[in-house]
């Protein structure tokens, strides 16, 4: 279904004008966030609207509902249910919810019902894309899109009171609008990263003398930001701790505008993302994330080849800079290292296992994380091991 209400045909178009996805593909720059009972998605794709309809990764939205899918390449069917497979054979009659989609073809089944969609799923740049208000609320979910935050928010039924109020994103829009908020445009040149990566530092005003300095921050060896410094860069760049929560959704969403001051925006999300004294919310700092991990894995379009690998690298600092990381980040920076070949990128690896060591080996599936790390053969591997001692 059309992931705006039928009542609500104008805000519909006004959304759909706001964001300017092709009937093809996003781009990179094209970012839109999609969250689950208050949890943001990592997706291989970023949604596709096409014709009001909004289409997601498969897998990613059908598991974040609870559900197992099973996908038949040659009809290029998938079959996702609620209940476990174990479920269904020991009770054929266990309660489950039964959705069937077909590649192209706008006919679904639920339970068994047909259901027409407005718009079928389909294959685009390798990943199977289904409608994502049609599948949540088949699986008795509600959607809600926030135009001014780019968030598509999924929620069950009884987990609604976890989908933020209306008033307060309003609240929160007008702060991003309102001109006392940072000029973006202005200040970020402000800040200045130097040597790989590794100097920070923030001028004043007229952007001739520096105020502020760290240098050699993607040493591995770094010791990481305390709640103290990341205050101190905010009080020099003049970053109110009230707007930090509109600066960040600005950022994210208009990487595209500030693309000529790319490591600097990454940065500062990272610096952000922290905790203390600069405190995001739990979605902000999980879309945050999502983000850079995005720019990470895939890069930017409209980029060369040496400024992607510079943009990737600096995602990596980013992430180490972060006080707080999901297990989806820890992931994607692992099967990175598992994976690239450009010694320049993997030079911020050890600073993030570094920075993360702890979180890491805490996780349930921590060890089998360590034990793929440390297979890794690179010229970083000795860092990397003395990182996660």
């Amino acid at each position: 279904m059309n992931i705006f209400s039928k009542c609500a045909a104008s805000l519909a178009l006004a959304c759909a004008l706001l964001v300017p996805f092709s009937a093809s593909a996003s781009t990179p720059e094209d970012f839109i966030s999609v969250s689950v009972n208050g949890k943001v998605l990592y997706l291989d794709q970023n949604p596709v609207l096409i014709n009001g309809t909004t289409l997601v990764p498969m897998r990613a939205i059908f598991e974040a509902l609870g559900a197992t899918i099973k996908w038949d390449s040659a009809t290029k069917t998938v079959t996702a249910n609620t209940a476990s497979d174990q479920e269904l054979t020991n009770n054929p009659d266990a309660p489950n919810t039964n959705v069937v989609l077909t590649i192209n073809n706008n006919m679904a089944k639920v339970n068994g019902a047909d259901v027409k969609l407005l718009e079928p799923p389909r294959i685009i740049a390798g990943n199977t894309m289904v409608p994502l208000r049609f599948v949540s609320e088949a699986m008795g979910a509600t959607v809600k899109w926030y135009g001014t935050d780019r968030i598509i928010r999924v929620a069950d039924k009884d987990k609604e009171n976890t989908l933020p109020d209306p008033k307060e994103v309003e609240e929160k829009a007008k702060l991003i609008d309102e001109a006392s908020l940072w000029d973006i445009n202005n200040n970020i040149k402000r800040l200045h990263i130097g040597a790989q990566g590794g100097i920070i530092k923030v001028y004043d005003q007229d952007r001739k003398t520096p105020v502020y300095i760290r240098v050699d921050l993607d040493s591995w060896k770094n010791a990481p930001y305390t709640d103290d410094q990341r205050k101190e860069v905010c009080d020099a760049l003049g970053i109110r701790m009230d707007e930090i929560e509109g600066l960040a959704i600005r950022l994210i969403n208009n990487f595209e505008t500030y693309r000529k001051n790319y490591q600097e925006l990454v940065l500062l999300l990272g610096l952000l993302n922290g905790g203390g004294h600069v405190d995001l919310n739990f979605e902000t700092e999980n879309r945050a994330m999502a983000f850079i991990v995005g720019k990470m894995l895939k890069g930017y379009g409209k980029f060369d080849a040496n400024m992607q690998n510079v943009l990737k690298r600096q995602c990596i600092v980013s992430l180490a800079l972060m006080k707080d990381i999901s297990p989806e980040a820890i992931e994607a920076v692992v099967k990175l290292y598992e994976t690239e070949q450009n010694n320049y990128i993997l030079a911020a690896v050890p600073l993030f296992f570094r920075q993360h060591a702890a979180y890491i080996k805490a996780l349930p599936n921590g060890q089998d994380l360590l034990t793929r790390i440390y297979g890794v053969h690179s010229m970083y591997s000795a860092q990397v091991a003395d990182a996660l001692k």
